[in-house]
Protein backbone atom coordinates (compact mmCIF):
# COMPACT_ATOMS: atom_id res chain seq x y z
CA UNK A 1 0.00 0.00 0.00
CA UNK A 2 1.16 3.46 -0.84
CA UNK A 3 0.19 6.96 0.44
CA UNK A 4 0.48 10.32 -1.46
CA UNK A 5 0.15 13.39 0.01
CA UNK A 6 -0.49 16.94 -1.78
CA UNK A 7 0.09 20.05 -0.23
CA UNK A 8 -0.15 23.46 -1.60
CA UNK A 9 2.13 26.03 -0.32
CA UNK A 10 0.72 28.45 2.49
CA UNK A 11 -0.47 32.27 2.39
CA UNK A 12 2.96 33.86 0.62
CA UNK A 13 3.55 37.80 0.12
CA UNK A 14 1.68 39.23 -2.80
CA UNK A 15 3.08 39.63 -6.76
CA UNK A 16 2.88 43.41 -6.07
CA UNK A 17 5.71 43.34 -3.25
CA UNK A 18 8.05 43.83 -6.19
CA UNK A 19 9.76 40.25 -5.47
CA UNK A 20 10.29 37.69 -8.40
CA UNK A 21 7.72 35.24 -7.98
CA UNK A 22 10.17 32.48 -7.44
CA UNK A 23 11.54 34.72 -4.50
CA UNK A 24 8.14 35.11 -2.47
CA UNK A 25 8.04 34.03 1.30
CA UNK A 26 5.34 33.05 3.35
CA UNK A 27 4.06 35.85 5.56
CA UNK A 28 3.24 35.26 9.60
CA UNK A 29 -0.05 34.02 8.69
CA UNK A 30 1.08 31.55 6.27
CA UNK A 31 3.29 30.11 8.67
CA UNK A 32 0.82 29.58 11.50
CA UNK A 33 -1.58 27.70 8.96
CA UNK A 34 1.43 25.93 7.83
CA UNK A 35 2.10 24.94 12.23
CA UNK A 36 -1.69 24.35 12.61
CA UNK A 37 -1.94 21.76 9.34
CA UNK A 38 0.91 20.10 10.17
CA UNK A 39 0.24 19.62 14.08
CA UNK A 40 -3.59 18.01 12.68
CA UNK A 41 -1.49 15.98 10.45
CA UNK A 42 0.67 14.65 13.62
CA UNK A 43 -2.79 13.80 15.55
CA UNK A 44 -4.05 11.72 13.07
CA UNK A 45 -0.68 9.90 12.62
CA UNK A 46 1.00 10.92 9.70
CA UNK A 47 4.65 10.66 9.71
CA UNK A 48 5.43 10.51 5.21
CA UNK A 49 8.79 8.72 4.97
CA UNK A 50 9.72 11.04 1.76
CA UNK A 51 9.11 14.89 1.17
CA UNK A 52 9.34 16.57 -2.12
CA UNK A 53 9.42 20.45 -2.65
CA UNK A 54 9.05 22.63 -5.50
CA UNK A 55 12.31 25.11 -5.28
CA UNK A 56 10.05 28.68 -5.23
CA UNK A 57 10.32 29.67 -1.32
CA UNK A 58 7.13 29.59 0.10
CA UNK A 59 6.60 26.04 -0.91
CA UNK A 60 10.09 25.09 0.70
CA UNK A 61 9.38 27.03 3.68
CA UNK A 62 5.85 25.46 3.94
CA UNK A 63 8.32 22.57 3.56
CA UNK A 64 10.57 22.99 6.48
CA UNK A 65 7.43 23.98 8.66
CA UNK A 66 5.40 20.70 7.68
CA UNK A 67 9.07 18.83 8.58
CA UNK A 68 9.83 20.16 12.00
CA UNK A 69 6.17 19.47 13.18
CA UNK A 70 6.01 16.47 12.17
CA UNK A 71 9.83 15.18 13.19
CA UNK A 72 11.16 14.76 9.39
CA UNK A 73 14.94 16.15 9.09
CA UNK A 74 14.98 19.07 7.11
CA UNK A 75 17.82 18.44 5.40
CA UNK A 76 16.42 15.28 3.59
CA UNK A 77 13.87 17.36 2.10
CA UNK A 78 13.89 16.66 -1.89
CA UNK A 79 14.09 19.77 -4.10
CA UNK A 80 13.19 18.96 -7.75
CA UNK A 81 12.73 22.28 -10.13
CA UNK A 82 9.56 20.27 -12.06
CA UNK A 83 7.46 21.22 -9.17
CA UNK A 84 7.60 24.73 -9.55
CA UNK A 85 6.66 24.71 -13.27
CA UNK A 86 3.15 24.38 -14.80
CA UNK A 87 3.36 20.46 -14.92
CA UNK A 88 0.40 17.93 -16.34
CA UNK A 89 -0.47 15.98 -14.87
CA UNK A 90 0.90 12.96 -16.52
CA UNK A 91 4.11 14.76 -16.00
CA UNK A 92 3.46 14.52 -12.14
CA UNK A 93 2.56 10.92 -12.41
CA UNK A 94 6.19 10.03 -13.90
CA UNK A 95 7.83 11.78 -10.92
CA UNK A 96 6.24 9.55 -8.50
CA UNK A 97 6.46 6.32 -10.48
CA UNK A 98 10.37 7.29 -10.35
CA UNK A 99 10.33 7.11 -6.50
CA UNK A 100 12.19 4.35 -4.91
CA UNK A 101 9.52 1.49 -3.12
CA UNK A 102 11.55 1.50 -0.18
CA UNK A 103 9.11 5.10 0.58
CA UNK A 104 6.02 3.75 1.68
CA UNK A 105 3.95 7.78 1.96
CA UNK A 106 5.52 10.83 -0.32
CA UNK A 107 4.34 14.10 0.67
CA UNK A 108 4.56 16.63 -2.79
CA UNK A 109 4.88 20.63 -1.56
CA UNK A 110 3.98 22.46 -4.38
CA UNK A 111 1.50 24.79 -6.44
CA UNK A 112 -2.42 25.38 -8.13
CA UNK A 113 -3.84 24.38 -11.00
CA UNK A 114 -0.99 21.42 -10.94
CA UNK A 115 -2.06 20.15 -7.91
CA UNK A 116 -5.79 19.73 -7.78
CA UNK A 117 -5.59 18.68 -11.62
CA UNK A 118 -3.07 15.78 -10.29
CA UNK A 119 -5.68 15.00 -7.70
CA UNK A 120 -8.59 14.42 -10.19
CA UNK A 121 -6.17 12.40 -12.50
CA UNK A 122 -5.86 9.92 -9.55
CA UNK A 123 -9.19 10.14 -7.72
CA UNK A 124 -12.28 9.59 -9.88
CA UNK A 125 -14.91 11.99 -8.70
CA UNK A 126 -12.36 14.70 -7.10
CA UNK A 127 -13.26 17.97 -8.68
CA UNK A 128 -12.05 20.19 -5.92
CA UNK A 129 -9.62 22.64 -5.80
CA UNK A 130 -7.21 23.10 -3.30
CA UNK A 131 -6.95 26.00 -1.00
CA UNK A 132 -3.77 27.11 -0.09
CA UNK A 133 -2.17 25.39 2.59
CA UNK A 134 -4.84 22.75 1.85
CA UNK A 135 -3.66 18.75 1.92
CA UNK A 136 -5.30 15.99 0.21
CA UNK A 137 -4.06 12.26 1.22
CA UNK A 138 -4.39 9.91 -1.66
CA UNK A 139 -4.38 6.00 -1.21
CA UNK A 140 -3.22 3.42 -3.37
CA UNK A 141 -3.48 -0.71 -3.11
CA UNK A 142 -0.34 -0.77 -4.71
CA UNK A 143 2.71 -2.58 -3.52
CA UNK A 144 5.28 -0.22 -6.04
CA UNK A 145 4.59 3.31 -7.16
CA UNK A 146 5.47 2.51 -10.41
CA UNK A 147 2.12 0.81 -10.43
CA UNK A 148 0.33 3.79 -10.14
CA UNK A 149 -1.97 4.69 -12.46
CA UNK A 150 -4.97 7.00 -13.59
CA UNK A 151 -8.12 6.92 -11.61
CA UNK A 152 -6.36 4.02 -9.10
CA UNK A 153 -6.03 6.52 -6.24
CA UNK A 154 -8.51 6.11 -3.46
CA UNK A 155 -9.42 9.60 -1.35
CA UNK A 156 -8.19 9.22 2.40
CA UNK A 157 -7.54 13.08 4.08
CA UNK A 158 -8.60 16.55 2.66
CA UNK A 159 -8.41 19.40 4.66
CA UNK A 160 -7.25 23.05 4.44
CA UNK A 161 -7.57 25.86 7.37
CA UNK A 162 -10.78 27.32 6.60
CA UNK A 163 -12.40 23.67 6.60
CA UNK A 164 -10.80 23.59 10.31
CA UNK A 165 -12.78 26.74 11.08
CA UNK A 166 -16.32 25.39 9.77
CA UNK A 167 -15.76 22.08 11.76
CA UNK A 168 -15.59 24.51 14.76
CA UNK A 169 -18.46 26.64 13.89
CA UNK A 170 -20.86 22.82 13.31
CA UNK A 171 -19.38 22.01 16.27
CA UNK A 172 -20.33 24.99 18.31
CA UNK A 173 -24.03 24.63 16.43
CA UNK A 174 -24.14 20.75 17.58
CA UNK A 175 -23.23 21.42 21.25
CA UNK A 176 -25.97 24.41 21.53
CA UNK A 177 -28.71 22.23 20.25
CA UNK A 178 -27.91 18.97 22.33
CA UNK A 179 -26.86 21.06 25.68
CA UNK A 180 -30.69 22.42 25.01
CA UNK A 181 -32.46 19.52 24.93
CA UNK A 182 -30.81 17.50 27.12
CA UNK A 183 -31.71 20.15 29.42
CA UNK A 184 -35.11 20.46 28.38
CA UNK A 185 -35.52 16.74 28.50
CA UNK A 186 -34.80 16.36 32.11
CA UNK A 187 -36.83 19.34 33.37
CA UNK A 188 -39.40 18.02 31.31
CA UNK A 189 -39.30 14.82 33.59
CA UNK A 190 -39.86 16.58 36.57
CA UNK A 191 -42.14 19.30 35.67
CA UNK A 192 -43.17 19.56 31.82
CA UNK A 193 -45.08 22.78 32.47
CA UNK A 194 -42.81 24.43 34.48
CA UNK A 195 -39.94 23.39 31.56
CA UNK A 196 -41.99 24.89 28.80
CA UNK A 197 -42.37 28.06 30.84
CA UNK A 198 -38.26 27.89 30.79
CA UNK A 199 -37.29 27.13 27.93
CA UNK A 200 -36.36 30.50 26.20
CA UNK A 201 -33.62 30.88 28.95
CA UNK A 202 -32.71 27.26 28.85
CA UNK A 203 -31.83 28.23 25.22
CA UNK A 204 -30.01 31.58 26.17
CA UNK A 205 -28.05 29.73 28.81
CA UNK A 206 -27.40 26.72 26.69
CA UNK A 207 -25.90 29.10 23.87
CA UNK A 208 -24.27 31.18 26.26
CA UNK A 209 -22.11 28.05 27.67
CA UNK A 210 -22.03 26.79 23.90
CA UNK A 211 -20.35 30.28 22.96
CA UNK A 212 -17.60 30.59 26.25
CA UNK A 213 -16.77 26.26 26.00
CA UNK A 214 -15.72 27.54 22.21
CA UNK A 215 -14.03 30.57 23.02
CA UNK A 216 -12.09 28.34 25.44
CA UNK A 217 -11.28 25.74 23.37
CA UNK A 218 -10.20 27.97 20.35
CA UNK A 219 -7.74 30.12 23.17
CA UNK A 220 -5.90 27.18 24.53
CA UNK A 221 -5.36 26.34 20.76
CA UNK A 222 -3.94 29.53 19.94
CA UNK A 223 -1.98 28.99 22.87
CA UNK A 224 -0.71 25.72 21.99
CA UNK A 225 0.22 27.42 18.76
CA UNK A 226 2.45 30.08 20.30
CA UNK A 227 3.98 27.93 22.66
CA UNK A 228 5.24 25.93 19.28
CA UNK A 229 6.17 28.58 17.71
CA UNK A 230 8.54 30.31 20.22
CA UNK A 231 9.59 26.47 20.59
CA UNK A 232 10.81 26.97 17.03
CA UNK A 233 12.46 30.47 17.58
CA UNK A 234 14.73 29.00 20.57
CA UNK A 235 17.86 29.39 19.22
CA UNK A 236 20.12 26.61 19.59
CA UNK A 237 22.57 26.24 22.57
CA UNK A 238 26.26 27.91 21.52
CA UNK A 239 29.19 25.26 21.43
CA UNK A 240 30.88 25.00 24.35
CA UNK A 241 34.09 26.42 24.22
CA UNK A 242 37.18 24.59 23.91
CA UNK A 243 39.01 24.25 27.84
CA UNK A 244 41.81 26.71 28.24
CA UNK A 245 45.19 24.36 28.78
CA UNK A 246 46.18 25.21 32.88
CA UNK A 247 48.34 27.89 33.47
CA UNK A 248 51.85 26.91 33.74
CA UNK A 249 53.03 27.65 37.72
CA UNK A 250 55.02 30.70 38.27
CA UNK A 251 58.18 30.37 39.96
CA UNK A 252 58.27 31.50 43.31
CA UNK A 253 61.21 33.95 43.80
CA UNK A 254 62.44 33.86 47.80
CA UNK A 255 62.01 36.65 49.90
CA UNK A 256 65.79 37.40 50.43
CA UNK A 257 68.43 36.53 47.82
CA UNK A 258 71.11 33.94 49.61
CA UNK A 259 74.42 35.61 49.48
CA UNK A 260 76.20 34.01 46.78
CA UNK A 261 79.52 31.93 48.08
CA UNK A 262 82.86 32.65 46.62
CA UNK A 263 84.22 29.53 44.99
CA UNK A 264 87.38 28.30 47.05
CA UNK A 265 90.61 28.44 45.58
CA UNK A 266 92.93 25.81 45.03
CA UNK A 267 95.96 26.42 47.31
CA UNK A 268 98.81 26.96 45.41
CA UNK A 269 100.78 24.32 46.26
CA UNK A 270 104.75 24.52 45.13
CA UNK A 271 106.39 21.29 45.53
CA UNK A 272 110.05 22.44 46.67
CA UNK A 273 112.52 21.18 44.27
CA UNK A 274 116.48 20.82 44.02
CA UNK A 275 118.20 23.72 42.72
CA UNK A 276 119.67 23.37 39.39
CA UNK A 277 116.15 21.53 37.88
CA UNK A 278 114.08 22.68 35.49
CA UNK A 279 110.64 23.73 36.62
CA UNK A 280 107.73 21.22 35.23
CA UNK A 281 103.80 22.96 34.57
CA UNK A 282 101.10 20.34 35.18
CA UNK A 283 99.16 19.82 31.51
CA UNK A 284 95.65 21.17 31.76
CA UNK A 285 93.05 18.05 31.86
CA UNK A 286 91.35 17.51 28.35
CA UNK A 287 87.31 18.31 28.05
CA UNK A 288 85.80 15.56 27.45
CA UNK A 289 84.38 14.63 23.87
CA UNK A 290 80.31 15.48 23.86
CA UNK A 291 78.45 12.26 23.05
CA UNK A 292 75.41 14.31 21.09
CA UNK A 293 74.77 14.55 17.48
CA UNK A 294 74.93 17.77 15.94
Amino acid sequence: MKTLFLVRHSKAVTRKANLPDFQRTLVKAGEKKSMRMAKKLKKEGVMPDLMISSTANRALETAHLFARNLAYPTHEIMVKDALYNEMSPEALLYLVRQVDDKYKSIMLFGHNPAFPDFASHLVRGFDQDIPKTGIVGIQFQKNSWKDVSKGSGKLEFFEYPKRVAKTMKRLEEELRGELAKKTQEILDKVDTKSAKKLKKQVDKASDKITKDFVKILKAYTIKEEKKASAAEKVAKPKPQAKPKPPAKPKATKPAVKPAAKAAPKPAQTQAARPKGTASRKTAAPKRPVSTKAK
